[in-house]
């Protein structure tokens, strides 16, 4: 019987230096994807971080926040979504799906994802200026535009909760200036599929 609980306590004690060892390495990880000098760098610190650790809320979080950091949002479409499944209240993330939905022309569920992102993180700049920016092309479109009832209600929701918000307005005021003067928005309509384009645009939090 003393043999039995000496080789408990032994191997208690062994794993619990694995876990601690583990939750070191990870944090390592972490940390090198948060402190990444260029995209290149987060890029790879995720890949190897994948590699060892498999599908990791801490590192899919660290790796999305830190792309919309280097304005490179687009970059992190896929890790955001699967954050979001893993774990659905990080604003950021919500804000990263809401502007991949745009890109494949899904406006309901931009709207919808982009409600969950104020929902979760109202005051962080990127989801703010972020939400301007997609109400004012959503706002640009004909009356025709196909969107459910909910997105609607959502889009009215957003705009209700952030417009006193500088980032917001900073956000939307650029994208309406760029069409009054006869550019490009941030978005594109195709007016003849009505399929939506995403064009280039740099999301840092300086802008």
């Amino acid at each position: 019987m003393r043999h039995k609980i000496t080789f408990l306590v032994i191997l208690s004690s062994l794993l619990a230096v694995t876990v601690s060892a583990n939750a070191e390495d990870l944090a390592t990880h972490v940390r090198a994807i948060e402190q990444a000098e260029d995209p290149s760098a987060a890029i790879a610190a995720f890949h190897e971080a994948f590699t060892e650790k498999g599908q990791n809320v801490k590192l899919y979080r660290a790796y999305v926040h830190r792309m919309v950091d280097f304005g490179l949002a687009d970059l992190a479409y896929d890790q955001a979504e699967t954050l979001t499944e893993m774990d659905d209240d990080d604003g950021r993330a919500w804000a990263v799906v809401a502007l991949g939905h745009i890109e494949e022309g899904q406006v309901t569920d931009a709207l919808l994802a982009l409600e969950q992102a104020v929902d979760e993180d109202k005051s962080d700049p990127f989801v703010q200026y972020t939400a301007g920016q997609i109400l004012a092309f959503y706002d640009s479109q004909p009356p025709y535009r196909l969107v459910s009832v909910r997105a609607e209600r959502a889009a009215d929701e957003i705009r209700d909760e952030l417009e006193q918000e500088e980032l917001f307005r900073e956000g939307y005021l650029s994208d309406v200036q760029n069409l009054r003067e006869g550019q490009s928005s941030s978005f594109q309509t195709d007016t003849k599929t009505q399929n939506i384009v995403i064009l280039p645009e740099d999301f840092d939090d300086d802008d």
